[in-house]
């Protein structure tokens, strides 16, 4: 699995020399045995303009392992489980175990 290195600044400084930005350009690869876990979360929230609420909604899958742990969000629901499924079968043929508790989403 290779996702971007994205989350992994730590510092002002990072900030200000716009390393998130950066490191779109770096790719960080994991082997599926490496992954111990997958976690679902959806965020919520609304905003208001001109008097008119919207709603938005983002879907996210939070992989856990032994590298740390990265997060990806999704504007569809059915891709993260898509994605989700994929990571999940993939460790279950390499690992020979389960990894995803299918735990209910809150």
């Amino acid at each position: 699995m290779t996702f971007p290195r994205s989350d992994i600044e730590n510092s002002i400084l990072d900030i200000v020399l716009l390393k998130p930005y950066w490191n779109l350009m770096w790719k960080m690869t994991v082997n599926s045995i490496e992954i111990e876990n997958l976690y679902l979360d959806t965020r919520r929230w609304s905003t208001s303009t001109g008097g008119r609420k919207k709603k938005h909604v983002l879907y996210c899958l939070n992989v856990v392992g032994v590298f740390g742990s990265a997060s990806f969000e999704f504007v569809s629901r059915q891709k993260r489980d898509e994605v989700r499924n994929a990571i999940s079968q993939a460790a279950k043929k390499h690992k020979n175990t389960n990894i995803d508790n299918k735990v209910a989403e809150f």
